[in-house]
């Protein structure tokens, strides 16, 4: 279900063209109409294409230890540090990081759930892979068998 107050009403608030908060999350069963799948269908577009690229899952990576400042993000990486802002916007854009300001700083975290969506996405696919397996496997079987009694 959903974290924020009123978000039940999301259908509406899509036709008003509010948009939902990154990473906000909703019950599989309001994603059923569809606007819901196409809401699902871009989130996971938008945290496919995240962690598409080393250098993002990298960060992800780092930050799956705890929280860092932006300097902290950007020393191990080999790039300007343009492109590294760039990279935690696109993060930011799917769902996967947070920033909380503490005094000067800024902290950024890692929002793991919308991994999550996308482990139960592959998922969903794996049954398939499981049953062609299967009968990729009685297929060679078969086959054996044939040989067997051939000799």
């Amino acid at each position: 279900m959903s974290t924020r107050p009123g978000a039940r009403n999301w259908l509406s608030q899509a036709a008003r063209g509010e948009a939902w908060a990154p990473g906000e999350k909703v019950s599989f069963l309001s994603m059923i109409t569809p606007l819901g799948i196409m809401y699902f269908m871009d989130q996971l577009s938008n945290v496919l294409t995240a962690i598409s690229h080393p250098t993002r899952r990298a960060i992800i990576s780092q930050l799956s230890s705890g929280p860092a400042n932006f300097l902290e993000i950007a020393k191990p990486i080999a790039t300007a540090l343009n492109a590294v802002t760039k990279h935690l916007k696109l993060l930011e854009r799917a769902g996967l990081i947070e920033k909380r300001k503490q005094g000067r700083e800024v902290f950024i975290s890692l929002r793991a759930e919308p991994l999550r969506e996308v482990a139960g996405w592959v998922h969903e696919y794996e049954r398939f892979w499981n049953i062609q397996l299967d009968q990729f496997e009685l297929h060679f079987k078969d086959k054996k068998e044939e040989k067997e009694n051939r000799l």
